[in-house]
C-alpha cells in the first residue's frame, strides 16, 4: 500500500509559517497563515488517501471511536520530530481533518512577547494558575512556556494530562511525564484521580471542564502541588463565574474559600493581528491573587474584583483594555484592531485617547472648581483618578466609582444646559 503524501503536506506547512492545515475529502487543501485561511496549490485527497493515512496513525480503538462518533482528537509526530494536533470529523458525509502545528515545548516567554513577570506565578510550590481564552488564543502555547520555565529553573517532577499531547517537553532540570488521554490513560478523570500517586510537584491539566476536575485540581493545590490548567472563557470575570457555576449553590461558599487560598493567578489572553510586522501578538489580562483579591474571592464579590482589575495599574493586576492601550501606544496594533478585540470598545477608546494624546490635559482645580466641567474634563478625571465608572445625573454632582466606592467629583450640580 502506497503511503499517502499527507505527511509531506504537513511538513511543508511548517515552512509556510502556517498555524493550521485544512484537509477535506475531495477538496483543495488550505492553511491558516498569520491568521488568514489561504488555499494551497495542491490536488485534493480522496477517501482512500485519508483512510490509508488513518491506518498509519490511529489505533484500533481510535478508529472505532471515529467510526461510531464521527469526531476524534489525536496527536501526530512526524519522522522529523514536528508534532501536530489533529481533529478528525465528518462534514456532509465526508472526512475532514484540521491539523494544528505544535511547535517544540522549548518556548521562551520573551520570544512569545509575554511579560516576564508571568514566571512569578509558577515560582510557588503550590497553588493554581489558570490560562484562559477562546479557541485559538494561544492558551496551550502560554502553558508550554510556563512549563518550560519550570523545566529550566526547578528540580521537580512535572506531570501533564492532555487530550491530546500538544507540546513535547524534554527533561532539563525537571523530569517531565506527559500522559495522553486515549493512548496512555483511558480517561481524563481517571488520570486525574491517580496523578497524586505519581509523586508530582507540578500538575498540568489540559482543561478544567467539570466539577470533578475542578475539585481534584483545588485539592491537589491545597495539599502542596502547583497546578496549571486552561479554561475556555474570555476574561477573568467569566472565568470565576464559570468555575462557580459547576457547583450547586450550597457548596459555592466553601469553593470560594478554597479558591481564595489556592489561586495564584488567572491569565486571560487574545491573539491580535500586528500593525508593525507580520504575524500576531498576544494581549493579556492578569489577575494575581493579592490580599485584596483573596478577600473579595472569599466574599464572592466578583463584580468588585472586576472593578479592581479595571482600575489597577500594577504588573500583578491589569485589564485587557490597559494592555491593549499599551500595545496601541507602542504602535504594535491599530486603534481599529484594539476596538475590535476589546470587550469594552468605548473604554478602550477613552484610555487610548487619554494616553496617546495630550488633548485631555487638565488640572484637578479646573475639574473640581469653577463652572460645571464639560465632558472632556470629566473624562480626564476618570483617567486621572483611575475610576472605573462615571455617573451623571441632573440635579446631582458628578460621581466616580473608585476602587468599588462611589465618590463625588465636586459639589457642582449638573443641569440640562
Amino acid at each position: 500500500m502506497q503511503q499517502p503524501d499527507i505527511r509531506e503536506l504537513l511538513q511543508a506547512s511548517i515552512q509556510m509559517h502556517a498555524s493550521d492545515v485544512f484537509i477535506s475529502e475531495d477538496a483543495e487543501p488550505s492553511a491558516r497563515i498569520h491568521g488568514e485561511v489561504r488555499k494551497l496549490k495542491r490536488d485534493p485527497f480522496d477517501k482512500a488517501d485519508l483512510q490509508n493515512f488513518f491506518s498509519t496513525i490511529l489505533t484500533k480503538e481510535q478508529q472505532d471511536t471515529f467510526d461510531t462518533q464521527g469526531d476524534l482528537d489525536v496527536g501526530l509526530t512526524l519522522e522529523q520530530g514536528q508534532r501536530f494536533r489533529l481533529n478528525v470529523a465528518r462534514q456532509q458525509g465526508k472526512i475532514s481533518i484540521v491539523a494544528r502545528i505544535v511547535p517544540s515545548g522549548n518556548l521562551d516567554l520573551a520570544d512569545l512577547a509575554l511579560p516576564l513577570h508571568l514566571a512569578e506565578l509558577v515560582s510557588h510550590q503550590s497553588g493554581i494558575v489558570l490560562v484562559t481564552g477562546s479557541t485559538g488564543s494561544g492558551k496551550s502555547t502560554t502553558l508550554a512556556a510556563l512549563i518550560n520555565h519550570i523545566n529550566n529553573n526547578r528540580r521537580a517532577h512535572v506531570v501533564t494530562i492532555e487530550d491530546p499531547i500538544e507540546f513535547v517537553h524534554q527533561n532539563q532540570k525537571s523530569r517531565i511525564t506527559q500522559r495522553e488521554v486515549g493512548t496512555d490513560t483511558v480517561s481524563f478523570n481517571e488520570a486525574l484521580r491517580r496523578v497524586v500517586r505519581q509523586s508530582p510537584d507540578v500538575i498540568m491539566v489540559g482543561e478544567l471542564r467539570d466539577q470533578e476536575t475542578i475539585q481534584v485540581a483545588m485539592s491537589a493545590a491545597l495539599t502542596g502541588h502547583l497546578v496549571l490548567a486552561t479554561v475556555h472563557t474570555i476574561d477573568t470575570s467569566q472565568t470565576l463565574q464559570r468555575l462557580m457555576s459547576y457547583f450547586p449553590q450550597h457548596l459555592r461558599s466553601q469553593v470560594a474559600v478554597d479558591l481564595s487560598l489556592s489561586l495564584r493567578g488567572i491569565i486571560s489572553q487574545k491573539l491580535l493581528p500586528r500593525s508593525d510586522a507580520e504575524g500576531r501578538i498576544v494581549a493579556l489580562e492578569l489577575l494575581s491573587n493579592t490580599p485584596a483579591v483573596s478577600q473579595l474571592l472569599r466574599e464572592q464579590r466578583y463584580g468588585d474584583i472586576e472593578d479592581l482589575l479595571r482600575t489597577s495599574r500594577t504588573r500583578e493586576l491589569f485589564s485587557l483594555n490597559r494592555y491593549l492601550t499599551d500595545l496601541y501606544k507602542e504602535g504594535k496594533i491599530t486603534l481599529e484592531i484594539g476596538k475590535a478585540y476589546s470587550l469594552n470598545a468605548d473604554e478602550f477608546a477613552l484610555l487610548s485617547q487619554g494616553m496617546a494624546t495630550g488633548s485631555m490635559s487638565h488640572t484637578e482645580t479646573e475639574v473640581t472648581s469653577g463652572p460645571p466641567p464639560d465632558m472632556k474634563r470629566l473624562l480626564w478625571a476618570v483617567i486621572h483618578r483611575k475610576a472605573s465608572d462615571l455617573h451623571l445625573t441632573v440635579g446631582r454632582p458628578p460621581i466616580l466609582r473608585i476602587d468599588g466606592e462611589l465618590t463625588p467629583l465636586s459639589n457642582q450640580i449638573l443641569s440640562t444646559a
